[in-house]
């Protein structure tokens, strides 16, 4: 089975959450997307959007859900190869999780590292970096804006008071800004959530 290797940092917070992936090359945009949401703890409950472009200073392929006020057409995801948009080691391309809140993620693919040969179920996280980011807080801005908190909190420079008249006391007292492991990711079913999807989009 051929694998391959992506690697995702989540970009406009600093420093970036990265995840490190691996998949089948047979693998549709859908299951990268897929890949994606269960890497970084997303709960797929929002629209999503892959922009590719294949040559500099080309035009912007989008591959995604289409929908009838789509300004330019959009590729559907669970009918595009992983391959035909990264080809090849060192391409790139950015995923949009959630357009009001604007969760960017820039991938590149990679060369793959310790593939195990007789390993049958992708995809898997083997590498990435600092806990996973927190859903419906208003984004990279919003979950800026509570790291801050976060940190003033944990080093007594504000009480609990000031801290929960943005945030909850849990949220406050769950997170941590650091403990993260490969074993942490679930990845859901690619195919029973795209039934899912297509039932309630009502796609052909």
């Amino acid at each position: 089975m051929d694998v391959i290797q992506l690697e995702v940092s989540l970009l406009d917070i600093e420093p970036p959450i990265e995840r490190v992936i691996q998949m089948r090359a047979d693998s549709t945009m859908w299951e990268l997307h897929m890949a994606i949401q269960g890497a970084f703890g997303w709960s797929g409950k929002h629209f999503f959007e892959f922009l590719c472009q294949r040559e500099e200073g080309g035009e912007v392929e989008r591959v995604g859900l289409p929908g009838s006020e789509d300004k330019t057409p959009v590729r559907k995801a669970w009918e595009c190869p992983v391959l035909e948009i990264l080809p090849e080691i060192g391409e790139d391309s950015f995923y949009v999780y959630d357009f009001g809140d604007g969760w960017r993620h820039w991938i590149e693919r990679v060369e793959p590292e310790n593939v195990h040969p007789r390993r049958k179920n992708y995809p898997i996280c083997v590498g990435g970096t600092r806990a996973n980011p927190i859903e419906d807080i208003g984004g990279p801005e919003g979950f800026m804006d509570f790291l801050t908190t976060w940190l003033d909190y944990r080093a007594g420079r504000i009480g609990l008071e000031s801290a929960t008249l943005c945030y909850s006391k849990f949220l406050l007292h769950r997170y941590d800004l650091v403990k993260w492991s490969t074993l942490d990711p679930r990845f859901r079913n690619p195919e029973t959530e795209l039934k899912q999807v297509l039932r309630h989009l009502d796609f052909e």
